[in-house]
Parts: structure tokens; C-alpha cells; sequence
């Protein structure tokens, strides 16, 4: 059976700004321990221990540099040609700086750890990489995922692999490719704090949430559902917590081609704990996303409720003077707590 793999890339740690460099973040290795925890997963990505290498940044010495990036792939090059040559998905995933190139509007200059001013070319070309890689052939499909800014600098230009296959391979004109950028050409990305005062990646919180099931539909999740989750979902998130950010998205799959098919995840259902405040004295609805009633509660009554709800977006509304709280019920919650 063909396997899938998986080549991680976290950057916290840059040459830092007083020395012309980069400031440091705080997000980019948490994401991709995230990424690294759905890919792994055999009901996410479905991508064995093995198969997957996850590079994180190290202060001292700064670290990752391209060699351990292009290391990587070839120990996994060298896998899939002891396995025959064939690969069904690979998965890249970069989280960290990253810089629009003046000459391509597609490419990102992917930063490395020793990026500075007088370092300008220590990055990866995101486009040299799509492409070399989808040249070996290996690959059904590539999934190609950058959580970084994409504002330019003068001179700046991502490095080419120091690997590629002798010729391109017969099969790499059929590679399909999903390629997915936190931000549009020009315009940055953000980390925010989330649940535990952890950083995040607004970018990366949003796929995790797609991928685990709030952008599936009858419990599959397409190309053509991940991208317009995404496109709807990251300008949203990133709204709340004061910024302005859409990512861009494009996608060679076809609509048949499911890029995860989510099992019992989509079948449970999520417990909401609802509280109602002690002035709230008119009966409350709970309606959902299609303005229907579900049921009512009566606050005089019982001012703590308990409610089973499937993944969606619900409303509370006080009958009495039309207030309202929207509910959004996503399948990465184990419980809901209300307030209303």
C-alpha cells in the first residue's frame, strides 16, 4: 500500500534584530507540534512515525539551516524508493518568517534560522521546493502548508533544494497539489494567545480546527471544503483578536478527492453547559443555523441547563428582549461553557 509522508518545519528562534535579523515567535514550534499531532494521527493524516520529520529551531546554534530541511527529505526520498518508488501524499508543513519575492508573486522566501539583512538569501523557495519535489514523480498528491508573512524585501530570494531527481519523472505532470499560504502576497500573518496562554498561529489554529472536523460535510472533508473553510474561518479568527488576515488558496484536486474521511468524530455530540444570568427572567430559545427553534428554556426555573448539540453554529435568544448569543459548536471542543 502506498504511505503517506510528512516534512515539518517549526522556526521560533531567528539571528536577532539587533543584530539585523528577525524578531523571535512564539507560535511557529507549537503549530507544528500540532500539525505534527493531526498528521500522525491515523484517523488525520495517517502518516507513521517513520515517515515523518519535524524540524524545530534552536537558539544556540541557531538552527534549522537548509541541510537539515533537504536531510530530511532524502531519508525520506530513500524510503520511497526502497518502497518502490510510489508515495500516495506528502505533506509540508512551515511555520515561521516568511518574505514575499519582488520577481513572483507566487513564491515565499520560507526564513531559516540564521536569516538576517546581510544574510537575505537564507531562505527556501517555496515554489523551487513545490516544484523539485513534485519533479521525483513520487507523490499522488502534495499538500503544501505555509503559516508566515508574505511582505517583501529588496533582494530577497528563497534557495533552491540542493536535491532533484535526474530527470523529471514521467508521473510528475500528475501530481495534485494543494497549496495553502496564511496570508496574501504582500500582507502578513499573526500569532495570538489562545486557551492556556499559548501562541498560535492563527493560520494553524484554524486548519487544525478544519482538519479535525468543522470543515467536514457528511463526514468528508475535500479540497474544495478545506479551502473555503479556510478562506471563511482565518479572516474571522484573526478579526477577534484585532487583525485583519485572509489566506490564499488554490488547489489542483478534484472535487471527488477526499483529503480526510472523518469516522465516529462526526457522529458525537458536544455537551453545552448554559448558565443564565439571575436578571434573565423571559424564556430563551436555542435556534440553529437554519432559524429553527430546537427547544426553550426557562430561566425562573432551571438558571443552569445541559444540551447535546452536533457541530454548528446556534443561537440563544432572549424572547422577551430579542438579545442574543451565538453558539459555535466545533468538534475540537470536548465541552462548551455558556454564559447568557
Amino acid at each position: 500500500m502506498e504511505e503517506n509522508f510528512a516534512l515539518i518545519i517549526g522556526i521560533n528562534d531567528y539571528t536577532p534584530l539587533n543584530k539585523n535579523g528577525l524578531r523571535t515567535l512564539h507560535g511557529a514550534v507549537n503549530d507544528a507540534d500540532d500539525f505534527e499531532e493531526w498528521v500522525r494521527n491515523p484517523d488525520g493524516g495517517n502518516v507513521t512515525e517513520k515517515n515523518c520529520k519535524k524540524i524545530v529551531s534552536k537558539p544556540n546554534p541557531l538552527k534549522p539551516l537548509q541541510d537539515e530541511v533537504d536531510d530530511a527529505f532524502l531519508v525520506m526520498e530513500q524510503r520511497i524508493q526502497e518502497n518502490g518508488g510510489k508515495a500516495k501524499r506528502l505533506y509540508f508543513y512551515f511555520a515561521g518568517h516568511g518574505l514575499g519575492t519582488l520577481h513572483n508573486t507566487n513564491d515565499t522566501a520560507l526564513c531559516l534560522a540564521n536569516w538576517s539583512e546581510n544574510r537575505r538569501k537564507s531562505a527556501l523557495s517555496s515554489e523551487s521546493y513545490k516544484d523539485v519535489i513534485k519533479q521525483y514523480g513520487y507523490f499522488e498528491e502534495i499538500i503544501f502548508l505555509a503559516d508566515c508573512c508574505r511582505n517583501s524585501k529588496i533582494n530577497v530570494n528563497g534557495k533552491e533544494p540542493t536535491f532533484a531527481p535526474f530527470m523529471p519523472h514521467e508521473n510528475s505532470g500528475n501530481t495534485k497539489l494543494f497549496v495553502g499560504y496564511a496570508t496574501t502576497y504582500q500582507d502578513q500573518s499573526y500569532e495570538v494567545e489562545v486557551e492556556n496562554s499559548e501562541m498560535r498561529g492563527v493560520f494553524t489554529k484554524v486548519l487544525i480546527d478544519g482538519l479535525n472536523g468543522d470543515a467536514a460535510k457528511d463526514g468528508v472533508i475535500n479540497a474544495d471544503k478545506l479551502r473555503d473553510y479556510l478562506l471563511k474561518r482565518t479572516p474571522i479568527e484573526a478579526q477577534k483578536h484585532g487583525f485583519k488576515q485572509v489566506p490564499d488558496i488554490n488547489h489542483s484536486f478534484s472535487s471527488e478527492t477526499p483529503i480526510v474521511t472523518l469516522t465516529n468524530a462526526l457522529e458525537q455530540s458536544i455537551v453545552c453547559n448554559i448558565k443564565f444570568i439571575t436578571t434573565r427572567n423571559a424564556l430563551v430559545e436555542l435556534i440553529d443555523g437554519s432559524s429553527e427553534v430546537i427547544t426553550s428554556f426557562d430561566p425562573t426555573e432551571d438558571n443552569e441547563v445541559q444540551v447535546s448539540l452536533e457541530k454548528g453554529l446556534y443561537l440563544l435568544r432572549d424572547t422577551s428582549t430579542d438579545e442574543i448569543y451565538p453558539i459555535r459548536v466545533s468538534h475540537s471542543n470536548q465541552e462548551i461553557y455558556v454564559e447568557f
